[in-house]
């Protein structure tokens, strides 16, 4: 089991890198981080889910096991 984790989280860490390698070409290349933003915004109602993540139906369970959204 330690060793499926530890799989797992050198693929976790490999992701991440290539991820902010394709971000800093991105920017370095002219992209904007405004086009991205609005193009999540149109599909998800990030407001919404805040506050379905501070409210009681979340918070209740989560405060029973001792953790909080902060």
């Amino acid at each position: 089991m330690k060793k499926a984790w530890k799989i797992v989280l050198i693929t976790a860490l490999c992701l991440l890198i290539l991820g902010e390698i394709v971000l800093g070409v991105g920017l370095l290349s002219g992209g904007s981080p405004d086009r991205v933003w609005e193009t999540a915004s149109e599909y998800y109602d990030f407001q919404q889910i805040s506050d379905f993540l501070h409210s009681d139906a979340v918070q209740g369970p989560l405060g029973q096991i001792g953790l909080q959204i902060p």
